[in-house]
């Protein structure tokens, strides 16, 4: 159903898209003058991104400004963000073997919509096959504590916290901004938003 809407879609826009340049393209006449031709539009595309699936272990590539950086989709919605600003055409094993920037729980939308555009897959490394353990800061209480491990929460104390990531899911613009900010060498305000108090 939902393909079946997304291809009536497509074909009106382009419907719409024809009939603007047929009306762009065509004869206006001008009081008191000659006929002339308004101006016209060639090489009118839509450039679509294509559609992808979130799907373990694909290697993507992420654009900031005017680099890129690779990145893995692991479980969960964990996601590893490689130290590969400047190194283009990597194979899957070099990708996988760079430093690593971090690793979070992401929104998947920029897998999804193309955005950030699937160019491989390979096995998951050893390091990132098993889930991390993140911290959860009650709002209310800010003394309780808990951690959350491959979908279970369990109590826990302060200290037990301290050298975790807080339990949160990344959005898409603010893992850019984490990206942009490591390499303009900037604190980023997401990362001491959400670090440990």
């Amino acid at each position: 159903m939902v393909g079946a809407m997304a291809s009536r879609f497509s074909c009106i826009c382009v419907l719409h898209i024809k009939q603007l340049t047929r009306k762009l393209t065509s004869r206006v006449p001008h009081a008191g003058r000659a006929k002339s031709r308004a101006p016209v539009i060639k090489n009118v595309s839509i450039h679509m991104k294509k559609r992808q699936r979130r799907t373990i272990g694909s290697l993507v590539k992420v654009p900031v400004d005017d680099f890129f950086v690779y990145a893995q989709i692991l479980q969960e919605t964990d996601m590893v963000f490689f130290d590969s600003k400047g190194k283009d055409n990597l194979c899957e094993i070099d990708i996988i073997n760079l430093p690593v920037l971090f690793r979070v729980s992401a929104n998947d939308d920029a897998i999804i919509d193309g955005r950030w555009s699937k160019v491989g897959k390979t096995e998951i490394p050893s390091n990132f096959s098993q889930p991390v353990p993140r911290f959860i800061q009650d709002a209310l209480n800010p003394e309780k504590y808990e951690i959350y491990l491959g979908g279970d929460i369990r109590p826990a104390s302060k200290d037990e916290c301290k050298n975790l990531d807080r339990c949160a899911v990344w959005a898409v613009n603010h893992i850019e901004d984490r990206i942009r900010d490591y390499y303009n060498n900037v604190p980023n305000v997401w990362v001491e938003q959400m670090s440990f108090k």
